[in-house]
């Protein structure tokens, strides 16, 4: 499948990206690449293919959920540099 320039243009458009006229042929061929890979994924027969959900076949190994009734906040605060009751204290970013 051909994708023509002023597709690729509109995509770099909305990507807000700027690219050369050298670029801007080589995004092309390579896009053709892509969609070409996607047209031949479409040919292949996957009916009998049972569903794959990972790829290592490896069972975790879960641990046992522990409640720690210890109010640990105090301690994380101490490693910040600026706290305020009991909260973060982060320099204002927006206007």
């Amino acid at each position: 499948m051909d994708i023509s320039k002023s597709e690729v243009e509109k995509i770099i458009k909305l990507s807000s990206i700027s690219c050369s006229e050298e670029e801007l042929e080589t995004y092309i061929g390579d896009m053709c690449k892509i969609i070409d890979l996607f047209d031949e994924l479409k040919g292949v027969d996957t009916k009998d293919v049972k569903p794959l959900y990972n790829v290592i076949e490896n069972n975790l190994r879960l641990r046992e959920d522990e409640v720690i009734d210890k109010n640990s906040r105090d301690d994380v605060l101490k490693n910040v540099p600026k706290s305020k009751y009991g909260f973060y204290v982060v320099p204002k970013i927006i206007e």
